[in-house]
């Protein structure tokens, strides 16, 4: 938020940049005050910084992966739990999840898919912060909430109130439709891609909960 408050107020013409004039203000803004010189090394530095971030969240990622391969909670578990080479390292998980990475980057080649794909994942973060937030506010409010060594006393549970109230306003706020002129599945793209995963997930987990049945017992005839 205090990196795009410094951008906007350093823009050289922000009506320019309000009506489309410019077609990329962040450059145009960043090239006006620091010059040519010094913005291209700046550019390169970002680039490094995107792709230092594409590591992390891939990592992440193959390891969440891996987790629940591995207490048999995916398709296909057997194959992702496995750990390979002398460090014992997820390939499989991470071969996986750079596959599914690299279908998502050829689909945000549209316009239309890549608008999409930033509104689920700006939105999916919220909702990811949202949950163990509402839960703990669930547990405050049932009287279950221990308090452990770290608290702020009698602001426990005001604290917990705002940041859930801030982040339903937050996953509202992103999720809703501003985009007239797009296609309906962009306007909406938050919204359907949320629905999307929750549906998968549902199927899955389904899934394999019924793997996880045993089978019936049968009967020896008397």
């Amino acid at each position: 938020m205090y990196a795009a408050l410094g951008l906007v107020l350093a823009i050289p013409d922000l009506g320019a940049a309000i009506s489309g004039d410019v077609s990329d203000p962040i450059i145009g803004t960043i090239t006006a005050h620091l010059g040519d010189g010094l913005a291209r090394p700046l550019y390169a530095m970002v680039t490094v910084a995107f792709t230092a971030g594409i590591v992390a969240v891939q990592a992440a990622v193959s390891r969440v992966v891996f987790s629940l391969a591995r207490d048999g909670q995916l398709p296909g578990s057997p194959m992702l739990r496995q750990l390979s080479g002398k460090d014992s390292l997820p390939r499989n998980a991470i071969g996986v999840t750079s596959a599914i990475a690299g279908v998502l980057l050829l689909l945000a080649l549209s316009d239309d898919a890549y608008a999409t794909l930033i509104s689920m994942a700006t939105v999916g973060f919220y909702i990811a912060f949202a949950f163990p937030v509402f839960t703990a506010l669930r547990a405050r409010l049932a009287g279950d909430w221990t308090t452990g060594r770290w608290n702020i006393g009698s602001w426990d549970l005001p604290v917990n109130v705002i940041a859930a109230l801030w982040l339903a306003f937050e996953i509202v706020n992103i999720a809703w439709p501003r985009l007239p002129d797009a296609p309906w599945y962009v306007s909406w793209g938050a919204v359907l891609m949320v629905v999307i995963v929750a549906l998968l997930g549902v199927v899955v987990r389904g899934g394999m909960r019924m793997q996880e049945m045993p089978e019936p017992a049968v009967a020896e005839a008397a």
